[in-house]
Formats: C-alpha cells, sequence, structure tokens
C-alpha cells in the first residue's frame, strides 16, 4: 500500500471520529486544558486539624471551615484546650470575713461514676492542679466534664465546715468560704527512761476514736530531740497515736478549739 492511500485511510478516520462526537454532543469538542499544580504546594496549602481526642472515645468531627483567597474548603482547628470545661471559684475569707491571699488551694478530682464511692480524705495528689488566691482571697480551676472533686488547703490554714463538692454539670461559683488559721499539736516522745525517741510515727485523728482510717488525718515524725509538730488541724477532739518498731504504741485524746496550738 503506498503512503498516499495511507494517508488518506488516516484522513478518513479522523473525520469519522470528529463526526460521531459531532453527533454525540452536539456541537465541537473541546479538549480540557490541565493545569500543572505543584504537589509540594499542594500539601502546604492543606492545613492538618489538631484535634484532641480522649483514649477510646469516638473520633471528633470537625465542620470543614471556608478559607480566604480561593473556592476550596479546608478542614481547620476548632474549639480550644478549655473545651469540654467547666470553671470552679470561688473566695477564701478569715474569720472577720475579710479576703484571704496568697493561700495554695488544690483541686482533687475524680470520675464522676465513683464520686458516690470515692471518700476525700482532705489529702491531695502532687499531680492535682493547684493554684493561690489574689489578694482579694479568690481562685479559680477548670474542671474536665464528667468528673467530680473538691478542694483542699495548705496545712496552715483550714475550713471552718466541710470542704465544698461539685461536679462539671455547670460553671459555678462557691462563694465566699470561711476559714481559720490551722490547730497545731506540739510535743515530745520519751521512752520509760525519759529520753527522747527518734524516728516514731504519730497520727492525729479526728473524733473520740480518732480512727487514722477516718476522712480526717494528719501525720508527724519524731525528730533527734522526739520533738514533734502535728499541723493542719480543725477544732474538736482528737486522737494521737504513736507507732514504732522497737516500742508499743500509746494514745493521747485532746480537745482543740479554733486556732488553738497547744504544746
Amino acid at each position: 500500500m503506498s503512503t498516499r492511500t495511507v494517508r488518506l485511510l488516516a484522513t478518513l478516520v479522523a473525520l469519522a471520529i470528529f463526526g460521531w462526537f459531532w453527533l454525540a454532543g452536539g456541537g465541537p469538542v473541546t479538549p480540557p486544558v490541565v493545569t500543572p499544580v505543584d504537589t509540594a504546594d499542594r500539601v502546604a496549602a492543606q492545613p492538618v486539624p489538631a484535634v484532641a481526642q480522649a483514649q477510646g472515645a469516638a473520633p471528633a468531627v470537625v465542620p470543614p471551615v471556608a478559607v480566604a483567597g480561593g473556592d476550596r474548603s479546608v478542614v481547620a482547628p476548632v474549639g480550644d484546650a478549655a473545651a469540654g470545661s467547666v470553671t470552679i471559684r470561688g473566695r477564701l475569707v478569715d474569720r472577720q470575713q475579710a479576703p484571704r491571699g496568697g493561700v495554695e488551694v488544690t483541686m482533687s478530682s475524680w470520675a464522676a461514676e465513683l464520686s458516690d464511692f470515692v471518700v476525700a480524705d482532705g489529702r491531695s495528689s502532687a499531680k492535682d492542679p493547684k493554684t493561690k488566691t489574689g489578694a482579694d482571697g479568690r481562685f479559680s480551676f477548670a474542671l474536665a466534664k464528667g468528673r467530680s472533686g473538691n478542694i483542699t488547703l495548705e496545712s496552715s490554714v483550714v475550713f471552718a465546715q466541710e470542704p465544698p463538692r461539685f461536679d462539671s454539670a455547670r460553671d459555678r461559683d462557691l462563694g465566699d468560704l470561711g476559714t481559720y488559721t490551722a490547730c497545731r499539736v506540739s510535743g515530745t516522745v520519751r521512752d520509760p527512761a525519759g529520753a527522747p525517741v527518734q524516728g516514731v510515727k504519730i497520727s492525729a485523728g479526728l473524733g473520740e476514736n480518732g480512727d487514722v482510717f477516718a476522712r480526717r488525718e494528719s501525720q508527724a515524725v519524731s525528730d533527734a530531740q522526739g520533738n514533734f509538730t502535728v499541723d493542719g488541724l480543725t477544732q474538736g477532739m482528737w486522737r494521737l497515736r504513736t507507732a514504732s518498731g522497737s516500742h508499743l504504741p500509746t494514745t493521747l485524746a485532746l480537745e482543740l478549739s479554733i486556732e488553738e496550738h497547744k504544746q
């Protein structure tokens, strides 16, 4: 077959294809124009959302947010670290209702479903959040959703009444919380011969029986001279107990008045 014949056949085939597209589309076909896009630029233009997710929880759904300067919609971070929490606030006042500033306040919390079983013993963990009251006596904490909690004070200050408990159902203002300077008991541990004894543990339990497993308890250990000080105590009847690997235990009952320091 000659070259001229091949060219003629190719022309006829091209015309046939063109005619088919014309009949199918109702007009001439304009080939699409492809604009090259740099892959690196495309990746840089798509921010990666930072969405916090609790362990075991379903992934959070983040709605698309339109980005200015284009007709694209991309997933962008929404919310902040405080989302999913409530604010617990209050104010510490002394016996004269004056604000008590500079007091360290600690918030202890636990899962809300355990709130009926957890007994807050007045002691806090080193991991619990802490803050100090301002000059106006005010403090505040963020409590995560699904948690319950209470607050405790440094050992030099105690609540006039039971420390308040709260949950994360809503923001809560605890109002003015009355406080006293803590009671304190000091003494010396001696053996039957009158010599001071070091390393004896002294536990102070509140109540007639002074149960050291009760909610309120404070402890100290005697020094080289046998001296000890148990602080952070409230008014009421307390019972001191000693514990030592080389000496028999003994107890001592005593009653403390508000802000009393007893020797």
